[in-house]
């Protein structure tokens, strides 16, 4: 579980959960109160930009954290501007990935935490994680081959 807030009101969390005998508690470092009312001027301001966008239907399909559904165009807007404010339904969109037939998960960018993240819902799939060129390389080699 993943909470966000103003940082005295996540330490006191912390503190009461580890008093009640939490096994274990870590706070994030994070630049930001993402996915909670914190943020929630940003998501006023990026609201316009963003309905004034022309959307199409994603391809791929793009599989929203906020409703964990496929979605389509005419919902994309209000999804984003959700995104900044809203909790992260990882776990319901991985699952919704995989009754899509989904087993292969790549994760573009620095790190691997979000391929660890889809690793605990399902031990089965398999990820590939691109953060550097020859990563890519080596996915472009895996998808060439499938």
């Amino acid at each position: 579980m993943v909470v966000s807030g103003a940082d005295a009101s996540v330490d006191r969390l912390i503190d009461a959960a580890n008093s009640r005998g939490a096994r274990k508690t870590v706070k994030l470092r994070v630049s930001g109160a993402f996915h909670s009312p914190l943020v929630a001027r940003a998501a006023d301001r990026l609201r316009p930009v963003l309905e004034r966008a022309r959307w199409r239907d994603p391809v791929p399909p793009f599989m929203s954290t906020v409703s964990a559904r496929v979605e389509n165009a005419q919902r994309l807007a209000g999804l984003l501007v959700e995104q900044l404010t809203g909790p992260v339904r990882w776990t319901q969109a991985v699952a919704g990935l995989m009754r899509n037939g989904v087993g292969v998960f790549i994760e573009i960018g620095p790190g691997q935490v979000l391929s660890g993240l889809v690793r605990r819902c399902d031990r089965s799939l398999k990820t590939i994680s691109v953060g550097d060129p020859e990563s890519l390389r080596k996915l472009e080699e895996t998808l060439s081959a499938a």
